[in-house]
C-alpha cells in the first residue's frame, strides 16, 4: 500500500506500526490472545525506519522471498530494535510477559542498522519471545569494527524468555552478532561474518547450536556466568550444545567464564577449529583448555554433567574439560558434510513463502 495511505511520516516507520496495528489487535494492555492474528507481507524493496516496528502479539512479518525487502535504519534512528517484539512500559513492567511471548514469526529480511548511531546499544530485532516462535532466512548488517572502533551495534538482542526457533541467519558486523539469553532454543544454520563477537550467551536452561559459521570474527562464542558477566550470582547458562560447525580464520573460538562451575554443561560435537590461535579459553585464568592451529577438528569434546549414551546404562559423570564418547549417528539421519568434518546431522527448512 502507498505510505500515503497511512501517515504523512517521511520514512516508513508510521505507516508500517499503523498496518501492524490496524484492526482489532493484541497490542498494549492485551497481555495475550489467539483469536487476533496478522501476516504483514513486505513488498520488495527498502523501507527506512527512524524508530521501532513493534510486532504485536499473534503476528506474522513475510518478506518477499524472490526478492527480499530490506529495513534501514535511519541515521536518526532512536529505539531499542528496528523491530521490537515486547514495548517496556517501566523498568519491570512491559506488554507481554516474556515467558508467554507467544505466535510471532519474521522471515524473508535484510536489517541494515550501519547508518544509525555507533554508540547506543542497538539492534536489528529485539527478541524477547516464548514458544511457538521463529526467527528465519534474514541477513543482518552492522558497522564494522575496523570502520568504526567500539561500535555497539548487535544483530539479534535476547535478554529472556522462553523460546524458539532460529535458522537461517546472517550477521556481518557488529560487536555482537547475536547477544541471547533464554530459558530454551534451538538454532541451525548461523553464518557470523567479521564480528567482534559472534554470540555471547549468558543464561540458558538448554541451547542447540546446529550448523554455525563463524568468520573472521574477534571471538566466535563467549559463554559467561549470567547477564552480569564474570562472578554473576543471577541465572546462569545451565546447557549448551554447539555441533557440526565451523570456526574460521577467528583468534579466539570459544571463551567462558564457566569451565570451573559444575552447574554447566558444554558439549561439542564435529567442530573444527581453522585458523584459530585458541580453540577454547577460560577467560577466568586464561588457561587454553583446547589448542588452536590451522586444523583442529573435535569430534567430542566437553564440561560438566555428561550422560553416556554410548553405553545402555546410560552412565552419568562429570567431566571437565575432556573428550568424550562420540555417539553413533545412523547413517539415515546424515546430510552433507563440510571439509575435513564428519557428515552434519540431516535438516531440511520448510519452504520461504
Amino acid at each position: 500500500m502507498p505510505r500515503s495511505n497511512w501517515t504523512s511520516d517521511p520514512t516508513d516507520t508510521d505507516a508500517i506500526n499503523k498496518a501492524v496495528s490496524d484492526g482489532v489487535r493484541c497490542g498494549p494492555d492485551c497481555g495475550s490472545s489467539t483469536i487476533y492474528p496478522a501476516v504483514v507481507y513486505f513488498l520488495p524493496g527498502t523501507y527506512l525506519v527512524s524508530s521501532p516496528i513493534v510486532q504485536y502479539f499473534n503476528t506474522e512479518f513475510l518478506g518477499n522471498p524472490l526478492d527480499v525487502p530490506t529495513l534501514l535504519a535511519a541515521s536518526s534512528f532512536v529505539g531499542q530494535g528496528v523491530i521490537k517484539s515486547d514495548v517496556y512500559i517501566s523498568d519491570d513492567e512491559e506488554w507481554y510477559l516474556n515467558t508467554a511471548n507467544f505466535l510471532r514469526s519474521i522471515k524473508n529480511f535484510k536489517i541494515d542498522i550501519r547508518p544509525a548511531s555507533s554508540w547506543t546499544y542497538m539492534c536489528g530485532i529485539h527478541w524477547q519471545v516464548a514458544q511457538a516462535t521463529s526467527l528465519e532466512n534474514i541477513e543482518f548488517y552492522m558497522q564494522f569494527e575496523s570502520d568504526v572502533p567500539g561500535n555497539n551495534q548487535q544483530g539479534v538482542y535476547m535478554e529472556n524468555g522462553s523460546g524458539g526457533f532460529l535458522a537461517d541467519l546472517t550477521f556481518v558486523g557488529g560487536a555482537f552478532g547475536a547477544y541471547f539469553g533464554n530459558q530454551q532454543f534451538t538454532t541451525s544454520h548461523l553464518v557470523f561474518v567479521n564480528s567482534v563477537v559472534g554470540v555471547q550467551v549468558h543464561w540458558d536452561w538448554a541451547w542447540t547450536m546446529q550448523d554455525f559459521i563463524f568468520e573472521s570474527c574477534g571471538t566466535a562464542l563467549l559463554v559467561v556466568g549470567g547477564a552480569g558477566g564474570l562472578k554473576s550470582t543471577g541465572q546462569g547458562v545451565g546447557s549448551l550444545i554447539l555441533v557440526d560447525s565451523i570456526i574460521a580464520n577467528t583468534p579466539k573460538g570459544i571463551v567462558t567464564t564457566l569451565y570451573a562451575e559444575n552447574s554447566t554443561s558444554f558439549l561439542l560435537q564435529n567442530v573444527g577449529f581453522f585458523n584459530t590461535m585458541t580453540a577454547i579459553t577460560d577467560n577466568e585464568t586464561g588457561n587454553i583448555l583446547l589448542n588452536g592451529g590451522n586444523s583442529v577438528v573435535v569430534d567430542s569434546w566437553g564440561f560438566g554433567r555428561i550422560t553416556n549414551a554410548t553405553t545402555g546404562a546410560g552412565q552419568i559423570s562429570f567431566v571437565n574439560g575432556e573428550h568424550i564418547a562420540v555417539m553413533e549417528r545412523n547413517e539415515g539421519l546424515l546430510g552433507d558434510a563440510y571439509d575435513n568434518l564428519k557428515p552434519n546431522l540431516f535438516t531440511r527448512r520448510r519452504p520461504k513463502y
